[in-house]
């Protein structure tokens, strides 16, 4: 691939991540005009549209790009990329990638996507990850892939070995790092899983999944959190053993959701008849052992330095080292030099063939020996560097025994506490009185309005701001405080719109929450010496969305306008009295 195609690839990436929507689409124009028979102007039209997450204007530029280099494995691969990514139909994905190892089979990135393929069977695709890794064998996320299939099929001898193989060729891929942390936590590994996932958020600390299982991973440290996965492991099996139980014998008639709720009530049921009151005893102290569990990991997430405030100051330090590296990226556009791409020879083992040919059919094997074969002879994989391969070592783990003592202990002093209760009381428990149903519905009632006053606090702010930056002119400064990032595009390229200018009078008139129960508010602004109204929406403390009869053009828009005017009219709350 052209230096200059690459440059114009990091142009288009420099120029969306800056909001240059317009710039970036001239780019792929440009070259359009310059060389409208050729594919290169398409394939950079549809990576703009593919970094915009718009797969269904992807598809429409990739086509094109196909049609005028039908079997260019730069198209092919860059366009199976993209599909993938985006998720768009597989069966379109499946003759692309099929397309590309008839015609390129040493494309170890075409074995690899084979191999993701949700409609290949299981060998078919442990077969194309394995030609994968034989063609590019220091590809870390190769080696990750295979070792969680095989972790996933239970060969953990397999899976550890190409885990280690994964580490060694990047130990600073931070996605594998996550998946292998998951991994261990999963067989109860849990001094390994903190090991890797403390690596992986040392290296990335912002990204969100990588928190997430942060949160649950770490404070394993602690033998009351391991106790209570324990017995959360257990009481999963006591439920989803009859479940698995019946799906094994009913060969898949019956819904399995619909089957594990089943096993549920009836397992509550059964409690319930032998335990009576005390069910639901036991399921409080129950809650309270979680609650409690959920304090202690707290408290250990905080001391790690894992606190709301260190997320805030992460989050703005982010934001500057963006821009940092967008001025950078641009200095260094022009020294980006392509990179050869690495070509190994086919398969000569029997073996491999056989499971090969499963994938392509016979006829597509001798296809490939002839691609393979120069002048008589067939071409041998180059030697891999060889490396000195160094085994990682783990920490010793935690002894089990203190947390199945724990878990233990709370069995046992359940059973002196309720069995003798059972025994000598089988009184039926009275019927709850109408006055406490009635108070229960008052109760219900008063946190469905307290939920929702608080969802219209959380969003107020955002919308206070926004009419006050309007007024005083600072919108397009200060819009990124309290509005959503996928929608301060949409206010930039209308920020001389004369709605901005109309609604900087506005004062908030109604609000009114989603019926669907997320935490998004309706906001009306009302101008009234310009006669002037318009729909602010809010959720999560930033703006989502505007909505008025004259700033869109979209019928959609128009309509959403209405249905949303229409449910203030009804259902809307005085905003004055709504704060007060």
């Amino acid at each position: 691939m052209e230096e200059s195609f690459i440059s114009k690839v990091n142009l288009i990436k420099s120029y969306i991540q800056n909001g240059e929507i317009d710039q970036s689409r001239e780019q792929a124009r440009e070259v359009i005009r310059k060389q409208p028979e050729d594919y290169p102007g398409y394939l950079l039209m549809a990576y703009h549209y593919y970094t915009l997450k718009q797969p269904d204007d992807v598809v429409v530029w990739i086509n094109e790009a196909l049609r005028r280099a039908p079997e260019d494995e730069e198209v092919l691969t860059l366009a199976v990329l993209m599909y993938d990514d985006l998720r768009i139909e597989e069966s379109k994905r499946k003759e692309l990638i099929e397309t590309g190892l008839r015609l390129y089979p040493q494309s170890h990135y075409l074995h690899s996507q084979y191999a993701r393929l949700s409609s290949i069977t299981q060998e078919q695709g442990l077969a194309a990850l394995q030609e994968a890794i034989r063609l590019h064998p220091q590809n870390d996320d190769y080696l990750k892939d295979y070792s969680m299939a095989m972790f996933n099929l239970g060969n953990w001898k397999e899976s550890e070995k190409y885990e280690q193989l994964a580490l060694q060729a990047n130990p600073e891929n931070s996605k594998n790092l996550l998946d292998f942390a998951w991994a261990a936590y999963e067989r109860k590994k849990y001094k390994k899983a903190q090991m890797l996932i403390e690596e992986a958020m040392r290296l990335e600390p912002n990204d969100p999944t990588i928190r997430e299982y942060y949160k649950k991973i770490y404070p394993t440290k602690n033998v009351f959190i391991r106790a209570k996965r324990e017995m959360m492991l257990t009481l999963q099996k006591i439920w989803i053993a009859p479940v698995q139980f019946i799906v094994r014998f009913s060969k898949d008639k019956i819904s399995l959701r619909l089957l594990a709720v089943i096993v549920l009530l009836l397992e509550l049921a059964g409690s319930y008849a032998l335990l009576g009151n005390n069910l639901f005893i036991i399921m409080g102290a129950f809650f309270l052992v979680l609650f409690i569990c959920s304090k202690i990991a707290k408290s250990i997430l905080i001391k790690s330095g894992f606190t709301e405030s260190e997320e805030a100051a992460m989050q703005r330090k982010t934001k500057a080292t963006q821009k940092t590296a967008l001025k950078e990226m641009r200095k260094e556009l022009a020294k980006n030099q392509e990179q050869p791409i690495q070509t190994q020879a086919a398969l000569s083992s029997n073996e491999l063939e056989v499971k090969l040919s499963q994938i392509w059919g016979s006829a597509y094997i001798d296809a490939i020996k002839e691609k393979t074969v120069v002048k008589g002879a067939v071409l041998q994989p180059e030697p891999a560097i060889q490396k000195k391969e160094t085994t990682m070592d783990w920490p010793k783990e935690y002894r089990k025994w203190p947390a199945y003592c724990l878990m233990l202990g709370i069995v046992l002093s359940f059973m002196i506490r309720f069995i003798p209760a059972m025994i000598d009381d089988y009184n039926r428990p009275e019927p709850v009185s109408p006055e406490m149903k009635e108070s229960i519905t008052m109760v219900q009632e008063q946190q469905k309005q307290d939920k929702d006053m608080a969802i219209i606090k959380e969003n107020t702010p955002a919308v206070t701001h926004f009419t006050q930056s309007l007024k005083d002119g600072s919108l397009i400064d200060t819009m990124e405080q309290f509005v959503a990032k996928d929608y301060e595009p949409a206010l930039q390229e209308n920020i001389n719109h004369p709605l901005l200018k109309q609604l900087a009078n506005a004062k908030i008139d109604k609000v009114s929450n989603q019926k669907l129960g997320l935490a998004i508010s309706y906001f009306l602004l009302i101008n009234e010496e310009e006669n002037v109204q318009a729909i602010v929406q809010a959720a999560g403390g930033q703006i989502t969305h505007l909505y008025s009869e004259t700033w869109s053009q979209s019928t959609k828009e128009k309509e959403n306008y209405q249905k949303l005017m229409n449910q203030i009219e009804v259902e809307g709350k005085d905003f004055k009295e709504t704060v007060e």
